[in-house]
């Protein structure tokens, strides 16, 4: 697509060529120079410097990217560039019942255009989109559903229930009405993961939300779009993460804790019921809401029965 052609869809300000012509849309950390990317708010600028992409849709002018469109509501026009490029249904050419290796899959709804590897075990009601990718000797547990374009490594297990690659909460606000922004990533789970049942694990909006080797997942979690969680992770039940939130490798997340678009470094151990809203460094031990060390929300809760017991007598 020409960035004209977008440009008459944003009605936003056009600086370079008009005629380029890109053939993808990807994050602007991988965007090539064939491709579009954005630099919606500040803290991406730092990457106007970096990136390789031949074109973005910003919100301000940046005078070292060559090809760019600056428009003035930017969550608005990462919709309508979403919108105008990608058409991109929930909807697919299902196989007839087969024998795949040494598995019969019954009564499923399997896409053609899906890759299955050897020996994995798909329960009755799973449903796969287009283009999936399902590594060797994994389970698919009764009524899981995988979107379009998910890819699930060897030796996983998906409990019952479980969604993989539902699109992300991503809306934004004009005259008080509601728009969607189009999910377009990808879901990627890599080796070794289990996952529980009745889990939601969201697609990115353009890059991916990302689950590594090793981890362990509980049931009733919620993981949101963008969001990268490292190897040989463990969260478990009901936890949730904001959308690109970012966890180390052997992070412990205990039950019905909350994590914000904030980055949490490896061999951290989150309490249960902890609220996470800032940056957290390697190797900490947290709890409490907002979460900082365990041992000054120990303090904390010290100090709060002294008082209360003092306000008693």
């Amino acid at each position: 697509m020409k960035l004209s052609t977008l440009n008459a869809a944003l009605k936003g300000e056009l600086h370079g060529s008009g005629d380029f012509n890109f053939t993808n849309i990807k994050h602007i950390t991988t965007a090539q120079s064939n491709e579009l990317s954005f630099i919606l708010e500040s803290k991406f600028d730092s990457y106007s410097k970096t990136t390789n992409a031949g074109a973005i849709i910003t919100y301000r002018f940046f005078s070292e990217i060559k090809n760019q469109i600056v428009v003035k509501d930017s969550r608005e026009a990462l919709a309508i560039v979403l919108h105008t490029f990608f058409n991109n249904p929930v909807s697919f050419t299902l196989r007839e019942e087969e024998t795949h290796d040494t598995l019969k899959y019954t009564n499923c709804s399997i896409s053609n255009s899906s890759i299955i590897g050897a020996d994995v075990s798909i329960f009755p009601g799973v449903v796969i989109g287009d283009n999936c990718k399902i590594g060797k000797n994994s389970i698919l547990h009764p009524n899981v559903v995988l979107y379009n374009n998910c890819e699930i490594g060897n030796n996983v297990i998906i409990h019952a229930n479980t969604t993989i690659g539902s699109d992300g909460f991503g809306y934004y606000n004009k005259n008080k009405k509601w728009g969607k922004v189009p999910q377009v990533g990808k879901v990627i789970i890599e080796d070794n993961v289990e996952i529980g049942a009745n889990c939601t694990i969201d697609r990115g909006c353009i890059g991916n939300t990302v689950i590594g080797s090793g981890t362990k997942i509980d049931n009733l979690v919620h993981i949101a779009h963008n969001t990268h969680i490292g190897n040989d992770c463990i969260i478990t039940a009901q936890c949730g993460t904001a959308g690109s939130a970012e966890l180390g490798n052997n992070v412990t997340v205990g039950g019905q804790s909350g994590i914000s678009n904030i980055k949490v470094g490896s061999n951290v151990i989150i309490a249960s019921r902890s609220g996470v809203t800032k940056n957290i460094p390697d190797n900490l031990f947290i709890s409490g809401f907002p979460a900082w060390e365990h041992k000054n929300e120990l303090k904390k809760e010290a100090w709060l029965r002294i008082i209360s017991q003092k306000g008693k007598r």
